[in-house]
């Protein structure tokens, strides 16, 4: 004959008033359930019945009839491996501007990040990017990942805050406002490109990452490179340093003596070596001494070497524009005014050399500007031209009195303007 177990049993009022020893199990009558007790617990703890867990959905398959509400998790800090599997929740934003080469994110994992600056995002075996190209973010862009087997995240999402196009289909980055140029790179306290590297040897270093966009007709590539080198330089002359950009945004340094032309248009040219970039093709093509073919490289910077050696460096204007700041006092009479723009080509806007009144003077107000001006030299008001080449621009003044303008307000005549009231400066954009 069978033996029967019973349990002790009462209520749901009389449970809520006893205490258990540790492990005991009663049965609450009101429930129907069992109750397990530690000994501390008041009432106990009941265990849920089958019915109970009916509302449940199961591990696989049910239907959710209500919204799903995931939470916000802390900000991140960009770094070359971000670690999303340990966020705090399933949207992020990601912080800072250094260059991400792998996440992190547990296989069937997914996380929704929102970038607040401009980083690279380099695409490779392990962070697999939409079009298989690197990318460069901008504030407020968002992106979806999801992890895969073997350590393997994949975007499967990339939206662009201005609504722009992330990509084309033949697998590059779209083309952008500022192209064939370093996009992103160490700045001095004026904003202007200062990349490092020392002089004395053979070989130059770059400091700090530099992201360069590489054009061909309506596509560009991007891809970033901390620390780049260059070897080899020791061809006594001038020696122009170069980026090439793989499909994959990785990047690959080089140099060349023969000085790179930027053209209009034009027929290929072939010579062995020698570069060439058409504007209005946005295609850097090379010779090879009988054809030339497109590649994707851009010319960061160069070198001068003196007895086998690098003597000086010069990297190129960052986004392919500059601007000197302002320079107290204007200059006097017979001076030659000039600054290094260092954009590495003349096929650039005309410079704009610019006063800016800091004292009210003949009518004009502190803040206002002037790009157009004459000189006097004794007999009557004459033009003073701005000139410009690859890396340099400038104006001189007349011998006799060097800065005049018509009126504020209009009328007959040229007001001569104060030295000291005001202040100069240039700024210049390639503007391609």
């Amino acid at each position: 004959m069978s033996t029967a177990i019973k349990f002790r049993g009462g209520t749901t009022a009389q449970h809520s008033s006893f205490t258990g020893v540790a492990n005991e199990l009663t049965v609450d009558t009101t429930k129907k359930t069992v109750v397990v007790h530690d000994n501390v617990t008041a009432g106990g703890t009941p265990l849920a019945r089958e019915s109970d867990l009916a509302s449940y959905l199961p591990l696989a398959g049910g239907t959710m009839t209500g919204a799903l509400n995931e939470a916000a998790g802390s900000n991140v800090a960009s770094a070359g491996t971000v670690n999303l599997t340990t966020a705090t929740g399933n949207l992020v934003h990601i912080t800072g501007t250094t260059t991400i080469t792998a996440i992190t994110l547990a296989a069937g994992a997914e996380r929704t990040v929102v970038f607040d600056g401009a980083l690279t995002l380099t695409h490779g075996s392990s962070l697999l990017l939409p079009t298989a190209a690197s990318i460069v973010t901008v504030a407020n862009d968002c992106a979806i990942f999801r992890g895969e087997a073997a350590g393997v995240v994949r975007c499967i999402a990339y939206s662009r805050y201005d609504g722009t196009q992330v990509a084309t289909a033949s697998g590059v980055t779209t083309a952008r406002t500022v192209r064939q140029s370093v996009i992103a790179g160490p700045v001095d306290v004026s904003g202007l490109a200062s990349f490092g590297g020392a002089t004395g040897s053979t070989t130059v270093t770059a400091s700090g990452t530099l992201t360069v966009a590489a054009a061909q007709g309506a596509s560009d590539r991007t891809g970033s490179s901390t620390n780049p080198s260059w070897t080899g330089l020791s061809t006594n002359g001038t020696m122009y340093l170069y980026i090439d950009v793989s499909s994959v945004g990785g990047c690959t340094t080089g140099s060349t003596a023969l000085k790179p032309t930027y053209r209009w248009g034009g027929g290929d040219i072939t010579i062995n070596g020698q570069h060439t970039f058409n504007i209005q093709e946005m295609t850097m093509e090379v010779g090879n001494g009988s054809t030339a073919s497109s590649v994707w490289r851009v010319f960061v910077g160069e070198v001068t070497v003196a007895g086998g050696v690098v003597s000086a460096i010069t990297w190129y204007s960052l986004m392919a524009r500059y601007d000197s700041g302002l320079v107290a006092t204007l200059p006097g009479a017979s001076t030659a005014v000039s600054v290094n723009h260092n954009i590495g080509t003349k096929m650039t806007n005309k410079p704009t050399a610019y006063l800016e009144c800091i004292a009210a003077d003949n009518g004009y107000a502190v803040g206002d500007r002037l790009t157009e001006w004459c000189g006097w030299n004794g007999s009557y008001d004459d033009s003073q031209p701005i000139w410009w080449n690859e890396k340099s621009c400038g104006f001189g003044t007349n011998s006799s009195v060097p800065f005049r303008a018509v009126p504020k307000g209009g009328g007959s005549g040229a007001i001569t303007v104060t030295a000291a009231s005001w202040k100069y400066g240039f700024y210049v954009t390639r503007g391609w």
